[in-house]
């Protein structure tokens, strides 16, 4: 499921492609909002996060998603983690949460539940 997004590094315009789960193959910047619309196939699946980037050149990168909006490209050297997973670290640094059940319908959550069920 999805595609992957190209962020511009802010630095050196370089492409840095990211796997998100939403099928969205536009060019975004820090400070774009990213147009993500629940998808009732997908319940508790959301845009918002911190994202390992894959780049050609110049190193490993994170980027970061809060409300919608790429908020932030950090190279991961740069990244003090205190001994947490990465990912965890920023979600928490960045103060992103899991998305609020109620964007999706009951049906969605209860299709999810029977597709998860042994």
């Amino acid at each position: 499921m999805g595609m992957f997004t190209s962020i511009r590094h802010p630095a050196t315009g370089a492409e840095i492609q990211i796997k998100t789960g939403f099928d969205d193959c536009n060019w975004h910047s820090v400070g774009d909002k990213i147009h993500w619309s629940p998808q009732e196939g997908w319940p508790g699946c959301h845009i918002d996060g911190a994202y390992n980037g894959f780049m050609e050149s110049d190193g490993d990168v994170w980027v970061v998603i809060q409300d919608c909006t790429v908020l932030a490209v950090l190279d991961t050297k740069d990244i003090d983690n205190k001994d947490l997973d990465i990912e965890t670290y920023l979600c928490g640094f960045y103060g992103i949460k899991a998305p609020d059940p109620t964007l999706w319908s009951d049906e969605a959550w209860e299709r999810h539940r029977e597709w998860k069920a042994p």
